[in-house]
Order: structure tokens, then C-alpha cells, then sequence
């Protein structure tokens, strides 16, 4: 169903109104029965959806599709025989970004890769173990690889795919991080040299990011407290520091979006963890406020742009490591995530002109998003604590429809 046309507004005012998008309709019943929690489209035609489906017992199944039609059908796939015979009793833990999560680098070749709780207390996970396997024939039959030799016994905190390679971020039981790397089509990983990878010392749990724009890969990473990690892959093929985006502005953790090998954006917000004014903040700003830093030498160095709220945001206002976003499908063209009514990752906002104005795209709960081209963008929103759905647009979030899947 389409949805009604948004009106160009200023950021502020986006985050500030109440939704002006009406809901999209409720999917056909037999696509009620699986609930999608991650999203890949490696191009505008091919894409892949992992979620949960109700089965036997009031339990919950892993379920894998396919389409090979820009999201129009969907058709049912083959999953790694660890999760088609596992069960779960409730869906909520998997809704947690990144936990489990899919990415495909071409039609072919993809990876399923996350945690799976082993032992629950209180009601949660206690305990868990860290999984990935690997297809090449698009899905057809899928291989668990090996992590003995990364080490990333831990945690896999990314996978994401350009270019012809695959890169994972992980760590190890005893906290080092972990950076590899593998061919497309090949199931052969390998450490990456890389400049020092520091986990947090507290707060949240670590969030990670990989950002590509033509044969240009960056990565950052880090939590609630600030940035951990912000290093761009060298020519050698080794892993250099990079300035944290925010650092000037409080070393708030962020995720750049790269609308050029040497242009990016990356929202600061001022004042980071600790809330206090650092020296070097722009005229005008206050701990809290929002504000856009601009790198036009690739990362090297980031400059303040304009404030893009006057009101206080909320934290990781870009960042939603893991999920597809920020994206830029679209030259000069940004969709980001946003915060509404003190809830993180309550709306999309775009941009079309960097950054400079923006408008409210769709309103929901995002859990994963994929935006291969200006043609197509996707994106998993929950609609209840245990129940989502993938909703789809092909004219840059003017309109948007609810896949139907096959029961």
C-alpha cells in the first residue's frame, strides 16, 4: 500500500512532529508467520531475508528467503543444519541488532553469522556461542567456518562485503579484537595487520561499522562511552588510525556516511559520554546538541559543518551499526536513523542535497535496512515484541509496501 508523499522539512522539525506518514497496512496473514530480523540486497534484483516463523509446540523456527525479483516474491531457502533443526522458545532476544544477522556480497555468496544463547537466566541469555557459515552457491548449501585460527570466539561484531572481499570484525574471550578478511567465493579467512583495537573498558555492549565508497573501506567501532576504533584500510593492505570522526566535538561514537572515497559526514554529539563542552566545539554548541562534522580528505581530518537539531538527541542518532544504515544510495543522497519521543530508531530521515535539509521517510521500529541502489531500499521494522515485517520502496521512501511472504 502506498503511503502518503512527506513534505521537505528541517531536520529539527523531522524529529520534533508527530509521524506524518500513515501506517502501512498489515501484510496477508501467511506473511504474519515470519518475522524477518536481518536484510541483504548485495544489488537492486537479488535479496535475502533472515528471520523466525512460528512452529510446533508455540516455538520458533529460523527461516531464510529469497528474491530474485527486487523484493516483488519471495521463495523459501535452505539453512545451515545447526539452525534448521534448532527451535527457540521466544523471538524477542533476536531482535537485538547484529545478533544474528545475514550478508550477501553477490548472488552467490553470503554468510549467516551471530550468537545463539546456549543457557538463559532470568529470563535472558546467560551464555552463547559464536557462529558463521558460508554459501557460494546463492544459498543452496551452507558450510560453518572455522574461527579457531581469527580468534573470534567471542563476539562477531560485523561482516559486510565490497569490492570482491569480505571483512569480519570479532574478539576473543580474553577481549582482543580481531579484524579478517576473506576473498568472495573463497571460505578461507584470514588476520588482517591492523593499528591497535581497544574494546571498551564499560558501558554498553561494542558497536562496530564498516563503511565502503568505491575502492575505499573504513572502519569504526566503539559503545555509549565513545569511539573505540576508527582506522581505514591502507593500500598495503594493513589498518591505519584514523582521528575519531567526533573527537573534537566529545568523542561521541558515530558512523560515518561516505558519499565519496573522500567526502564524509559523520553527526557528533557535543559533548559525548561525559556531556561536558570540549574546548574545541563549534560556536554555538551545548553538551547534547547535534551537531554534522564534515571530512573531505577521506577521514584524515573532520571539520564541523552545521548543527542538525536544536533539540537534545538522543544517542546514536546515525549509528545503527550492523543494520545497512547510515546509507547513501544516491549521490548526495543520505538515509539515516532517528530517534523519536526518546526512543532510539523510531524513523528514517533522508537528505538529498549532504545533509542540508532533511524529511521524515518512514516511521517504525528499524531493525535491519538495505539500500542497493536509488531504485530499491528495504527495510524490517517490529511491530510487536514478538512479531515484524519487511517493507519495501522504489522511489527513495515516498512510498512503501509490505512484502508478502509464502506461509
Amino acid at each position: 500500500m502506498a503511503v502518503r508523499r512527506a513534505r521537505w522539512i528541517p531536520v529539527a522539525a523531522a524529529l520534533a512532529l508527530s509521524p506524518m506518514i500513515t501506517s502501512v497496512a498489515a501484510a496477508q496473514s501467511a506473511a504474519a508467520r515470519f518475522s524477518p530480523f536481518s536484510v541483504s540486497f548485495p544489488n537492486a534484483t537479488v535479496g535475502w531475508a533472515l528471520g523466525l516463523a512460528s512452529c510446533d509446540g508455540g516455538t520458533y523456527c529460523y527461516r531464510l528467503e529469497r528474491t530474485v525479483d527486487s523484493a516483488r516474491t519471495w521463495a523459501t531457502m535452505p539453512l545451515p543444519i545447526t539452525l534448521r533443526s534448532r527451535t527457540e522458545d521466544s523471538p524477542w532476544y533476536f531482535y537485538e541488532p547484529t545478533l544474528v544477522a545475514i550478508d550477501f556480497a553477490d548472488r552467490n555468496s553470503g554468510w549467516i553469522y551471530g550468537e545463539l544463547p546456549t543457557a538463559w537466566r532470568f529470563g535472558g541469555p546467560w551464555r552463547s556461542v559464536v557462529r558463521l557459515w558460508a554459501t557460494t552457491d546463492a544459498g543452496r548449501s551452507w558450510s560453518e567456518v572455522n574461527l579457531a585460527p581469527l580468534p573470534t570466539a567471542a563476539a562477531i561484531f560485523a561482516v559486510a562485503s565490497h569490492g570482491g572481499h569480505a571483512y569480519l570484525l570479532g574478539t576473543n574471550d580474553y577481549g582482543s579484537a580481531t579484524i579478517a578478511t576473506a576473498t568472495v567465493g573463497s571460505n578461507h579467512w584470514r588476520r588482517m595487520p591492523a593499528a591497535a583495537l581497544e574494546m571498551p573498558a564499560g558501558g554498553t555492549g561494542l558497536q562496530a561499522g564498516f563503511v565502503f565508497s568505491g575502492s575505499t573501506t573504513w572502519l569504526v567501532a566503539g559503545n555509549d562511552r565513545g569511539m573505540t576504533m576508527s582506522d581505514k584500510l591502507a593500500t598495503s593492505g594493513r589498518w591505519v588510525r584514523l582521528p575519531d570522526p567526533c573527537r573534537r566535538s566529545g568523542d561521541a561514537m558515530t558512523v560515518p556516511v561516505a558519499l565519496s572515497p573522500s567526502h564524509l559526514l559523520a553527526e557528533c554529539d557535543v559533548g559525548g559520554y561525559s556531556a561536558s563542552l570540549p574546548p574545541a566545539s563549534p560556536p554555538g554548541a551545548v553538551p547534547g546538541l547535534a551537531w554534522l562534522y564534515q571530512s573531505t580528505n577521506g577521514g584524515e581530518s573532520y571539520e564541523p559543518l552545521r548543527a542538525v537539531e536544536d533539540v537534545r538527541p538522543q544517542p546514536y542518532y546515525f549509528l545503527f551499526a550492523g543494520s545497512g544504515l547510515p546509507a547513501a544510495p544516491a549521490p548526495g543522497t543520505i538515509i539515516a536513523a532517528a530517534p523519536v519521543g526518546g526512543r532510539a530508531r523510531e524513523t528514517l530521515i533522508e537528505s538529498v542535497d549532504s545533509g542540508r535539509t532533511w524529511r521524515t521517510v518512514y516511521t517504525g521500529n528499524v531493525l535491519s535496512a538495505a539500500f542497493p541502489s536509488a531504485s530499491l531500499g528495504a527495510v524490517i521494522s517490529q511491530s510487536t515484541t514478538t512479531t515484524s515485517r519487511l517493507v519495501v520502496t522504489r522511489d527513495l521512501g515516498r512510498t512503501w509496501s509490505v512484502a508478502s511472504f509464502s506461509p
